[in-house]
């Protein structure tokens, strides 16, 4: 298991998925694609106007130069931006994003005990909450990406400490004749 990183440069916000191989990048950029447009769509009345991508970025690896990831860009018009063989710092924002999410997911899956088939769950927190927390314009990715804004506490209300203990209470009726 592998993930793919998007990283939305108006909003700063990450979105996260995971892919069991490299073919899978086609198909989740274009489901990405469409659920950004719509997300942006401009509302005419009873007509929703889509924002298109025009542009994305990307390394120059084998998932992102597929036949169909590039057959998709051009039936789409996006303009598919690659960076240099051994020049990371041409896609700067997304190649320092990935080593953010990464040791970052790690700080978490340690710091809770858990084992390492637990990673993709501790990524997981780790981008949730990044985009919860502000920026220092003050205010957070997720903020940018709904178009309003609320206070911290409340942003973080549902938050729990990723990897502590919980208990899972079984009703009386589910429960079997050891009463497990």
């Amino acid at each position: 298991v592998g993930f793919l990183l998007i990283v939305d440069e108006f909003t700063g916000k990450y979105f996260v998925y995971f892919i069991q191989s490299k073919s899978d990048v086609a198909g989740i950029m274009r489901e990405f694609t469409a659920m950004a447009e719509r997300h942006f769509a401009t509302s005419l009345g009873s007509l929703s106007i889509p924002h298109k991508l025009s542009s994305m970025r990307s390394d120059g690896a084998g998932e992102n130069l597929s036949p169909e990831m590039v057959a998709w860009c051009k039936a789409e018009g996006v303009v598919h931006e690659i960076s240099s063989p051994y020049s990371q710092w041409q896609n700067g924002r997304v190649e320092r994003a990935m080593q953010t999410v990464w040791q970052g997911a790690e700080a978490t899956r340690l710091a809770a005990n858990a084992p390492e088939y637990m990673w993709p769950y501790a990524l997981l927190n780790f981008v949730q909450v990044r985009n919860l927390l502000p920026t220092s314009s003050g205010v957070s990715p997720d903020e940018s990406w709904h178009g309003y804004r609320e206070p911290l506490e409340k942003r973080l209300a549902a938050a729990r400490v990723w990897g502590s203990m919980v208990s899972l209470h079984v009703p009386p009726e589910q429960r079997n004749k050891l009463g497990s």
